[in-house]
């Protein structure tokens, strides 16, 4: 029996279900001593998030600044910021960056991660990476010289969903694993790709959701039944919407708040080859490649790596016998989403659902009778971010050269257009014009 679901087994005991009598008889008493014995070995292990991987002992794990390890119990949006501040104290690979602060006052940040190397010419490489955008001034051979020479920028974005609270405990421990892991893995994605994690896009939704969630539980470790009230509460745990009610998810396009013009104005600045959008949560992990139809303003590029991407990733799952469902549910179609919107500037962009976590809580029963807890859809958007980036440093050159196809691609297309240019012509009404040119000019549109 796989550890996975002797941890749902006994978690179920533990939470006082039922079990449909399993331990009622004589014969079944037997046939779960006989699994005791036979999966002891199984329990003496001990979790492990990269299987094989070991760490720098001078980097503080994010157990040891929050008392708790990663995926067991709620953090706080203050508690991500200070681990993540403590880690760059701690290390040159990390650099951290205010790039804004939402209604309710809680900074946003990103944290910069790459190697010694990297992180010592990391301004440079940000503006190497500005020179693909323009093919009006920078040719092809300087662009191909750029793809060899240039790491490439690997974004993971967390907390675009704060109700979705698995993406914001799974960006410590990546951050955690990108600084202090000493195995090849970590090395060569740090070698290739200078990784920018934004570990809560939207602290707001999330901090309502930490409080009114450690505010209902059930006992220690929460409740698994569906019918408890942590698992059904009102709109104040279960919005994903910003102070004033806005869906941070749906206003990349429409910018009508400080924090996605923020998230906009960070991402122009960084100009990154691959963004996934960390989300919860479906009972099944869902990842790249993303359904159909495809907006096709979208070059076939993004879907080719968003293809081999989700390959990678199904890799890594069937290697922990994990179940995932791809294709199927979530588009890239609609601008306003934070997938959709950076794959439009030429990122390779996909969302990933994880099964934990968010309106599960702690532990959640499955429809199925197994079970998911925070630290199950913790450890899966951190296998799948790992995954995504060892792609991209794997493949960074070619990725870094289709990142500079897209907008030459672009150009080529306008340059064949009928329309060459619009005027835009005030009417009685001059605000309305100028917000027009102001929602232009965040998305870098040359007026």
């Amino acid at each position: 029996m796989p550890c996975e679901k002797l941890d749902n087994f006994f978690g179920n005991w533990k939470y006082g279900k039922n079990l449909e009598g399993v331990l009622m008889t004589k014969k079944n008493l037997i046939i779960f001593v006989s699994i005791l014995l036979l999966t002891t070995c199984v329990f003496a292990q001990k979790f492990e998030w990269l299987p094989g991987s070991t760490y720098d002992p001078t980097i503080p794990t994010p157990e040891s600044v929050l008392g708790y390890e990663v995926g067991t119990y709620f953090t706080e949006h203050y508690q991500m910021v200070d681990y993540m501040h403590r880690l760059a104290s701690s290390s040159d690979k990390v650099q951290i960056f205010k790039y804004g602060q939402s209604d309710e006052r809680r900074g946003l940040y990103i944290v910069v991660i790459g190697s010694l190397q990297n992180m010592q010419r990391v301004e440079n490489i940000r503006q190497t990476i500005t020179r693909l955008t323009d093919p009006r001034k920078t040719n092809d051979s300087e662009a191909s010289a750029i793809a060899k020479e240039t790491p490439a920028i690997g974004w993971a974005n967390f907390g675009t969903d704060g109700n979705e609270n698995t993406a914001m405990e799974a960006s410590m421990q990546l951050a955690y694993q990108l600084v202090a892991g000493q195995d090849p893995l970590t090395k060569k994605i740090l070698d290739n790709v200078v990784v920018i994690i934004n570990p809560c896009l939207s602290p707001d939704s999330l901090q309502r959701y930490i409080v009114w969630m450690k505010a209902v539980k059930v006992g220690k470790n929460g409740s698994a039944d569906p019918a408890a009230s942590e698992h059904r509460g009102d709109w104040l745990m279960d919005t994903n919407q910003n102070h004033f009610g806005i869906d941070v998810n749906r206003d990349a396009f429409a910018l009508s708040i400080d924090v996605t013009q923020a998230a906009v104005e960070i991402m122009h600045h960084w100009n990154p080859q691959t963004w996934i959008d960390n989300h919860g949560t479906p009972n099944e992990y869902f990842f790249a490649p993303f359904s159909s139809p495809v907006n096709l303003n979208y070059a076939p590029s993004i879907l080719k790596w968003a293809i081999k991407i989700g390959k990678n990733n199904a890799k890594y799952f069937s290697q922990y016998g994990w179940t995932f469902t791809k294709d199927e549910h979530y588009d890239l179609y609609y601008p306003g989403y934070f997938d959709s919107y950076p794959a439009l500037n030429g990122a390779v962009a996909a969302t990933y659902e994880t099964d934990g976590g968010g309106n599960k809580g702690l532990i959640y029963e499955l429809p199925d009778k197994s079970f998911k807890t925070l630290r199950d859809g913790t450890h899966h958007h951190f296998i799948t971010n790992m995954s995504s980036l060892e792609v991209l440093a794997d493949n960074k050159e070619a990725i870094l050269k289709d990142f500079y196809n897209f907008r030459k691609s672009g150009m080529e297309e306008a340059d064949k257009e009928r329309f060459k240019s619009y005027v835009l012509i005030p009417g009685k009404d001059k605000s309305r014009l100028n917000d027009l040119v102001g929602l232009l000019l965040r998305h870098k549109f040359e007026i």
